[in-house]
């Protein structure tokens, strides 16, 4: 009783930061939905696309049953919650310019651009990303942890995405086996601070995005995105080359990392190396 109890509440929580992207559903054009394999359930989308990603947990199954209306349970089935809402949350275009830096979105993508994603997770933001560059443009979609590589991987193979590469590996100041803390799927960062909860630890090999592309061939970018759960500024630290080039740059920096305001050392990086800053909610954008 009191673990349902406790999974209610945070149901109702979670509830409430999920109603802006329930309330996006209603944009999406979904054929079908359902349970996939092993702990994955799918979207499939009237236009042919189909999307995977983890099955909902206890606490949004609660949602589901008490908490949503009809509208959407006729559109979506229960294992398929989740995929849905990371859909509102990651495939989907901003709804206006502010709201792309409230959500750490990136803004004027032009088709011809080459982006590198680091911190793919699953790869919808990174599949958004390369229809919108078109076949003349090109994502590099870099993700640390194996399981959700490996979502990911399926998601871009079973659309037959020809304009992404994927490279599981973690972004760092240099090569070498890093151990990493992880507390749920999302939430993996190499400080134990960042996390909420105890954390189990994992090895995770890493090194510097100048090495990463010269691996991957790519011999020019126009943007990078880092969202690495406190990694940033290491990931900037093995970006000297990339740097020199002058790409426009999103960085997420929300976190405290042992006690240091990671936004404040970042911006600090940024200007020594002569880019102009502007924050934006809890990413900082510069060029």
């Amino acid at each position: 009783m009191i673990s349902w109890l406790t999974n209610l509440l945070k149901a109702v929580l979670r509830w409430q930061s999920d109603k802006l992207y329930v309330k996006r559903l209603e944009e999406v054009e979904i054929e079908d939905s359902g349970p996939a394999h092993k702990n994955l359930a799918f979207i499939k989308l009237k236009n042919g696309k189909i999307l995977f990603g983890y099955s909902s947990d206890n606490v949004q199954q609660m949602i589901y049953r008490y908490l949503l209306g009809n509208d959407i349970k006729n559109r979506i089935r229960e294992s398929a919650y989740n995929v849905a809402i990371d859909i509102a949350k990651r495939y989907l275009d901003p709804l206006s310019r502010e709201h792309a830096y409230s959500s750490s979105k990136l803004t004027d993508i032009k088709e011809g651009d080459i982006i590198i994603e680091g911190g793919a997770y699953i790869g919808l933001y990174a599949m958004r990303l390369a229809e919108k560059v078109g076949e003349s443009g090109f994502v590099l979609a870099v993700e640390a942890i194996k399981e959700n590589f490996e979502v990911m991987k399926e998601n871009i193979n079973a659309n037959g995405v020809k304009n992404i590469k994927y490279v599981n590996m973690g972004i760092w100041n240099k090569r070498e086996n890093l151990q990493y803390y992880r507390s749920d799927k999302q939430a993996a960062s190499y400080s134990k601070s960042v996390l909420k909860s105890d954390p189990d630890t994992l090895i995770i090999e890493v090194d510097t995005l100048d090495s990463i592309i010269e691996k991957a061939g790519i011999k020019k970018v126009d943007i990078v995105r880092l969202q690495t759960n406190g990694a940033e500024l290491k990931g900037l630290e093995g970006m000297s080359q990339i740097l020199a080039t002058r790409p426009r740059l999103l960085i997420a920096a929300p976190y405290i990392v042992d006690g240091i305001t990671m936004s404040n050392e970042i911006e600090n990086f940024l200007k020594k190396k002569g880019f102009v800053t502007e924050r934006r909610g809890e990413s900082i954008y510069a060029s």
